[in-house]
């Protein structure tokens, strides 16, 4: 039996959001938004609380990307609201 190829994060991902139902996509979105929604509004304090002192993680980087990811997809929903 031949063995299959491990997958990168990002296959997995695309392959999720390219092939399949539809509602895959919306689903992901959902998701993403909803748990990147909860750690900006947390906070950054929060966000290290809740790491504390041993992380492998930076919690600052942790809540940066977060807030980035944000933005990103607040941006993406606002620009297809505007059209």
């Amino acid at each position: 039996m031949a063995k299959r190829k491990e997958q990168s994060n990002d296959e997995v991902i695309n392959g999720l959001m390219v092939y399949g139902n539809p509602i895959k996509q919306l689903v992901i979105m959902e998701a993403i938004t909803r748990y990147t929604d909860q750690i900006a509004e947390a906070g950054l304090d929060e966000v290290r609380r809740q790491f504390g002192d041993n992380h492998f993680i930076s919690p600052n980087a942790w809540y940066r990307c977060a807030v980035e990811i944000k933005t990103a997809i607040d941006n993406h929903i606002q620009s297809k609201a505007v059209r």
